[in-house]
């Protein structure tokens, strides 16, 4: 050894080399075990898996150290050996469990499912712990037992719900009982599911209860047929219901409870009391079960007796898995989506369509969500095969009706705002605009622009009424001058007299003589602050529908059909609109003028 190595460095070499762990001689001697590393690699002595005072076990492929254990070890090895649980012996001996199941494997002892101090149920494929329950957890499982809620006890005794569960869950591993406890919230009672030709005899540990068969009773008289034979008492009716999540579905025989309790006036609390359920789940599934019919009369809907064979049926319909998505089946649900598909319809316009044209049909509604699944997710895009063919069939394009992805807006412009010397707009700019053009709720003010076609040469003139989305198109086919534009605005004005008050333009040339033209006092003309198209914000979108439905860029008007143009002012129109709550641009507008002649 170096001189210059320190006393108590030569000393943990030494006993390390006689087969000590590094561990305990640092610990022992209080340095750290990276100075005896050190030193071991300075003497040349292998500090590796091939190191002498290193024993490998074949089995575990891990090494053991020639000490001997430490005494609480040993102590603990031999009681979990006994069959004591690792955690209990670990806490009782103030050390780590990771020690014990370390000692453990250093004398071959499994820990694994073939461990011989666990005990394993051949049903469940689980271990039982021998080990003794806590005094108030037995109190507590004896309690719950004997038909008290499992909340309940656990509240009064200071446990948590889940020690009480488990205590019973160990019982019943052990007893080979198929008989699991309910839920969180559920209580203990037990009930029958299974159905029988005339009547079931049920026995519990105290009752004994006649279940009548409801197969041959009508919807008047299962009431009461079920208040005359069943006893209110089902809290220890052996449970077989079939689970599902963390709950327990309801069965025949609680339906059974609920309609008596229904025919007592008991409320949904008292109900839930008795079967051990929130007050919540009786008073859906009263709800969901009771039939309701339109009363001549009044014209209400009232809801009769709760049949409890009927809700029972629906429910084990409506649990069925896989189900069927609407839109798989052939039916007019189908047949309205698809056709508004093709009228380039967005599946939530779709949506809010189906609820405002069908609102108490059930039938006929449909999220947006499984639109979207039958148009593009794989294995449910059935719905895109029947567009598809519909549109080869009308030679229409495909990309158009299957909805765009939603694209980023470009910034607004640093120069919007600024002042320019356009005589045509001096006194006419937007902040001059009455206050009432600001408010939607006033019709007649109109939002336009033109929508220009390929070579600047032909045009679009578009205009849009604020409050109702009405649309007014004309085809310019030739030219967009001043003058061109500005004769066709007058021709619309006077299409539809009286509906025009304000007309908001942006600073294009080609509205450079309509002061001069149109008369104030039948329509003012405004316009918006340079590169400020967020000012026309109707319009705006207007024209993006135009130019994604009907005419993308590059569109030449002159090959375009005044014909067809009305056909798109009529289908812009005629398209629901969720602004306006699903309502097309027709229906709003003869609203609004209907209040606008009321007042």
């Amino acid at each position: 050894m170096t001189s210059r190595e320190q006393p108590t460095t030569q000393e943990a070499v030494r006993r390390v080399a006689d087969g000590q762990r590094v561990k305990d001689v640092a610990l022992d001697l209080g340095i750290h075990p990276s100075t005896i590393y050190l030193a071991l690699k300075r003497h040349g002595l292998p500090v590796d898996k091939t190191a002498p005072h290193r024993v490998l076990n074949p089995q575990t492929n891990r090494h053991i150290p020639k000490n001997t254990e430490h005494p609480t070890t040993t102590e603990a090895v031999a009681r979990v050996k006994r069959g004591e649980r690792v955690k209990n012996v670990a806490k009782e001996l103030g050390i780590h469990p990771s020690t014990i199941y370390l000692a453990l494997k250093r004398h071959n002892l499994p820990v694994g499912k073939n461990a011989p101090h666990r005990v394993l149920n051949p049903q469940t494929n689980r271990h039982i712990p021998n080990t003794t329950e806590r005094p108030a957890t037995t109190e507590a499982v004896t309690r719950v037992n004997r038909g008290e809620r499992v909340v309940t006890v656990a509240k009064e005794l200071g446990l948590h719900p889940s020690t009480i569960y488990t205590a019973i869950k160990r019982r019943e591993e052990a007893t080979d009982t198929p008989t699991p406890p309910g839920k969180k919230g559920e209580g203990n009672h037990r009930c029958s599911d299974t159905p029988a030709p005339t009547t079931t005899t049920t026995q519990s540990r105290c009752t004994t209860t006649e279940v009548p068969d409801l197969s041959c009773c009508s919807n008047d008289s299962v009431s009461s047929r079920t208040a005359d034979h069943v006893v209110a008492d089902f809290s220890l009716v052996p449970d077989t219901r079939v689970k599902t999540g963390r709950g327990v579905r309801l069965s025949s025989t609680d339906r059974l409870v609920i309609a008596q309790g229904i025919k007592e006036r008991l409320s949904t609390r008292q109900i839930g009391t008795k079967l051990g359920r929130h007050h919540s789940v009786i008073a859906r599934e009263i709800n969901r079960g009771s039939t309701t019919y339109l009363d001549p009369d009044t014209q209400e809907i009232k809801q009769l007796v709760y049949n409890p064979q009927t809700a029972h049926y629906h429910a084990q319909q409506q649990a069925r898995r896989p189900k069927e998505r609407k839109l798989d089946r052939p039916g007019r649900l189908r047949d309205v989506v698809v056709e508004y598909l093709l009228r380039y319809f967005s599946p939530k316009r779709v949506e809010q369509r189906l609820l405002l044209d069908y609102p108490d049909d059930k039938s006929m509604h449909i999220s947006h969500e499984a639109i979207y699944q039958s148009l593009y997710v794989q294995g449910r895009g059935s719905l895109r095969e029947i567009i598809e063919e519909e549109l080869r069939q009308r030679e229409m394009n495909t990309n158009k009706v299957l909805i765009r992805g939603g694209k980023t807006r470009r910034p607004r412009s640093k120069i919007a705002g600024l002042r320019n010397r356009r005589g045509w707009v001096v006194g006419a700019e937007i902040t001059t605009r009455p206050p009432e053009a600001d408010d939607r709720r006033v019709p007649g003010h109109w939002e336009g622009d033109l929508v220009i076609g390929a070579g600047g040469q032909s045009a679009l003139l578009t205009l849009v009424e604020r409050s109702s989305r009405f649309t007014l198109l004309k085809h310019l086919p030739d030219d967009h001058a001043s003058s061109t534009v500005v004769g066709a605005l007058q021709e619309m004005i006077a299409s539809m007299p009286g509906k025009f008050s304000t007309i908001t333009w942006d600073q294009g040339s080609e509205m450079a003589s309509a002061r001069k033209v149109i008369d104030p006092a039948e329509c003012g003309i405004y316009f918006c602050d340079p590169h400020s198209p967020w000012q026309r914000p109707t319009n705006e979108n207007t024209n993006g529908e135009i130019r994604r439905r009907f005419y993308p860029k590059g569109t030449d008007f002159r090959e375009v059909t005044p014909e067809h143009v009305a056909w798109v002012q009529d289908e812009l129109n005629d398209t629901p609109r969720l602004v306006l709550g699903a309502m097309t641009p027709y229906e709003k507008m003869n609203e609004v003028l209907t209040v606008a002649t009321t007042q």
